[in-house]
């Protein structure tokens, strides 16, 4: 008799089994976009040396600093600008007469770039890019005087 109460219950288990059971499969998708960015992080500020016969104020100059920024892209086609300041922040009233201005920069990481003056437009590369900015003051006639002194160069990332 165990053989038949057996087969009863393989017989009742194959009808649960196969019998009013069903399952339905259905995909679920996720979706995301990327937009092309940039990010731009001061790293350091820059500081201004001074030359010998107080014509010069540099980050070029002994006792100067080049300031850097860090710059993170995720396309193509972005770019980068470093603007020259268009005069002091801060300094003495005579500051900004007879006085030139310009900036240069570097780039390393991500993208090479290697002494351009701040008016060039340069391409970055995607990733991780370190750009290293000098700015320079020069008096066309006459010397910087006394007092603090405070320039500021404005470097900008562009996307397309």
């Amino acid at each position: 008799m165990k053989p038949l109460k057996y087969i009863a219950g393989l017989s009742t288990a194959a009808l649960i089994l196969s019998g009013s059971a069903s399952a339905t499969d259905r995909n679920v998708n996720f979706r995301g976009v990327i937009n092309n960015s940039c990010s731009l992080v001061v790293l350091n500020d820059g500081l201004l040396g001074v030359s010998s016969d107080q014509t010069i104020l540099s980050s070029k100059q002994a006792g100067g600093l080049q300031g850097r920024v860090s710059v993170v892209t995720n396309g193509y086609g972005n770019t980068i600008e470093v603007i020259s300041p268009s005069g002091f922040t801060v300094g003495p009233p005579s500051a900004n007469m007879n006085t030139i201005f310009e900036s240069e920069y570097s780039a390393s990481g991500g993208t090479i770039l290697s002494n351009l003056l701040g008016v060039v437009v340069s391409i970055l590369g995607i990733g991780t890019t370190t750009i290293d900015i000098d700015a320079t003051a020069t008096k066309t006639s006459g010397t910087f005087e006394s007092g603090a002194y405070e320039l500021t160069t404005v470097v900008r990332c562009i996307v397309p």
